[in-house]
């Protein structure tokens, strides 16, 4: 998926229990000091985070109610690109 930053962007995506997901940024966002994570809910404990001090690329253990969420957090650059995939 790809996007440009505004002031908060998150992404809701439905899971199974249990379900793991792994993610992945674009480099050149995370050069510029963007980060990634996957919050189990809302804003709550972050099971996954990218950024360039971490390189926790996957959630396990999901849960299916509420949704998990990926929140983008940007860095000096607005655009970004990253990957999701459930149960790779």
């Amino acid at each position: 998926m790809e996007g440009s930053f505004t002031s908060d962007d998150w992404c809701r995506f439905a899971a199974s229990d249990g379900d793991m997901v792994h993610v992945d940024l674009q480099l050149r966002f995370l050069q510029n000091g963007g980060e990634l994570k996957v919050h189990d809910n809302y804003q709550g404990h972050i099971q996954a985070w990218v950024s360039s001090s971490h390189s926790d690329h996957k959630a396990y253990n999901l849960q299916a109610n509420p949704e998990p969420r990926i929140e983008i957090v940007a860095g000096s650059q607005f655009n970004y690109q990253f990957l999701a995939g459930r149960n790779v």
